[in-house]
């Protein structure tokens, strides 16, 4: 009776269940034999059982055990469900996370009537900030584009580290591109927010550059065009030395921000900070 039942079990053994039109992903072993391990997120990633016991746990994604064939089709249409289902319900979140785009605003803090250069250089370089003067958040990521009807344009800039949140302000520093520009000149560039569907959003922001070459100077005389600049850097002068004093009013004469507004060639928040500096030195001579 011994002899026979190892007969029996010797015949078993010897009779492996093949998995027709499987082959696995490590060894390479096609068809598969034995059982069969098909991975549940992977759709081409299935492993023999000796792979399975190597790279199982390194796969990180749970393993369908698979003993018999006819078995396979019922498990991987239960896996076809339950991925449409997933994809259902992502759908289904992106809408409620949708923005309305229309409800997005924007504004320019510190935007200048217009840009002059002097030269015939390739780019001109711009600093702006940008505010979210609504109460909707911004799309995350979002980028700052030039409009395809501007006569000078720029490539695109992504606002980094932007959460998009009503009330913050974002500092952008981009390029407008000179280089197909062959005479002096106004031009406009008009720039806006999109999201990374291209969707635009918040207000368009008209940026006027004057450029100048110098051999039209010296064709024209130059004083004419010099006389040009020179007064509209005193139109520029003048307007900053209002806004300051509109702040500060009190504290600082309006002879005194001129004079610091040229020595920092214009920038405001230098200029401010000089005037500071130089009161509170004032105040304590004074004292002493």
């Amino acid at each position: 009776m011994k002899s026979k039942q190892k007969i029996i079990k010797k015949d078993i053994n010897k009779t492996k269940v093949v998995h027709e039109n499987s082959k696995c992903s490590k060894c390479g072993q096609s068809p598969i034999e034995g059982i069969r391990y098909y991975c549940l997120k992977c759709e081409t990633f299935e492993l023999c059982s000796v792979c399975e016991k190597n790279y199982g746990e390194k796969h990180g994604h749970e393993l369908l055990k698979i003993r018999r064939p006819e078995d396979f089709n019922i498990f991987k249409n239960e896996i076809i469900k339950q991925k449409e289902l997933q994809n259902l319900n992502k759908i289904e979140e992106n809408e409620e996370k949708k923005i309305d785009l229309t409800k997005c605003h924007s504004k320019c803090m510190n935007l200048k009537k217009i840009y002059t250069t002097l030269n015939n250089n390739n780019f001109l370089p711009i600093e702006i900030i940008i505010k979210n003067t609504g109460d909707e958040q911004w799309p995350t990521p979002c980028f700052f584009t030039c409009d395809e009807s501007s006569e000078v344009k720029g490539d695109r800039v992504k606002l980094v580290k932007c959460t998009g949140k009503p009330e913050e302000e974002y500092k952008l520093k981009f390029k407008i591109i000179l280089k197909d520009i062959n005479k002096t000149g106004i031009y406009k560039s008009i720039w806006q927010l999109k999201n990374e569907n291209d969707e635009v959003f918040g207000e368009k922001i008209e940026i006027v550059i004057k450029d100048i070459f110098e051999k039209d100077m010296k064709l024209r005389g130059g004083k004419k065009d010099k006389k040009n600049i020179v007064k509209d850097y005193r139109d520029e002068l003048e307007e900053n030395v209002k806004e300051i004093k509109q702040k500060y009013d009190i504290l600082f004469s309006t002879s005194s921000i001129r004079n610091a507004l040229i020595r920092t060639k214009g920038n405001k928040e230098n200029a401010i900070k000089m005037l500071y500096t130089e009161k509170n030195r004032n105040s304590y001579y004074q004292k002493y």
